[in-house]
């Protein structure tokens, strides 16, 4: 008994070193002109090159510093707040990334040098790729250069920037890298060195990884770590992205380790306001025979 009661405690001090550090959601919701002067103080943090005019509550003229100038709404933005203001970081957060796109759309940022596979949502994608063509009159470039991963996942081509990571239509990746296939062969030889050393915390029967680089997420692309981990004989690893740099990883070989990462899952998918940012995919996936698939898609 004493040892299924420290297994679940080990969940639990799990779950709470992945709550949320960030701002809680005021008790009133901020209002237009709050929303705007928390967006615009982020935008200069990430993007201090970037001049900014206000041209009504909810609209920017962005110039980035090749003196392009485009235009921003905030419309969206703010509505999304409002449904879910628990999320305020994470929803000025992906729209700073839009600003930032917004000022590289004629030019990408991606070299050999920087070019990095991040992982994202499905939803990420379509909402970043619907907001680009809401807010940018620019040719179509084939849209975002990425390929599918099982539990809606996706791997992405981006640029690893100083501050910011800035992801680049098919077309720029082409113009940049000579082709797409060289650009992911380029892309997915960085990343282990990019993102750095895994760092492993045994919990329970799980283990808690995370990556110097803040993109544990991204090594869901590098098959030597799981080629590797495969071969302790422990059994499949089964992984539950919780975050953009947190993995949870549990063995078929060890039933309590499934368990647990459905009894994590559960709770961050039925209480998301506790917790820093949504998972990437509420799905349990399998490194089986070289290659990922779905284990066990949500509710478990």
């Amino acid at each position: 008994m004493r040892s299924w009661i420290l297994r679940i405690a080990a969940v639990f001090v799990l779950a709470a070193g992945l709550l949320s550090a960030g701002m809680a959601a005021a008790e009133d919701p901020l209002s237009k002109k709050e929303f705007l002067d928390y967006y615009l103080a982020e935008l200069a943090r990430a993007a201090p090159e970037t001049k900014v005019v206000v041209v009504s509550d909810l609209e920017l003229k962005i110039t980035g510093p090749d003196g392009v100038e485009k235009t921003q709404y905030l419309d969206n933005a703010y509505r999304e707040y409002r449904a879910n203001p628990e999320f305020l970081d994470e929803t000025v957060a992906r729209f700073v990334r839009v600003a930032t796109a917004l000022v590289e759309v004629e030019g990408s940022a991606l070299t050999a040098g920087n070019a990095i596979v991040l992982v994202r949502s499905m939803e990420f994608i379509e909402s970043y790729e619907a907001l680009l063509a809401e807010q940018v009159q620019a040719p179509d470039k084939g849209g975002l250069a990425y390929r599918p991963l099982p539990g809606g996942l996706v791997a992405i081509i981006a640029a690893d920037r100083p501050d910011v990571y800035s992801y680049s239509m098919q077309q720029d990746v082409v113009d940049k890298l000579g082709s797409l296939d060289r650009a992911w062969n380029i892309a997915l030889a960085n990343t282990p060195g990019l993102i750095g050393k895994p760092e492993g915390e045994e919990i329970g029967d799980l283990v808690l990884i995370t990556t110097p680089g803040g993109s544990a997420s991204s090594l869901l692309v590098v098959d030597d770590f799981w080629a590797t981990l495969e071969k302790t004989g422990v059994g499949v690893p089964v992984v539950l992205v919780t975050g953009r740099n947190t993995l949870l990883i549990g063995f078929e070989g060890r039933r309590d380790s499934l368990r647990d990462l459905k009894l994590i899952g559960r709770k961050m998918v039925e209480e998301p306001g506790e917790f820093d940012e949504p998972m990437l995919s509420s799905a349990l996936l399998a490194w089986r025979n070289g290659k990922w698939e779905l284990y066990e898609a949500y509710p478990y």
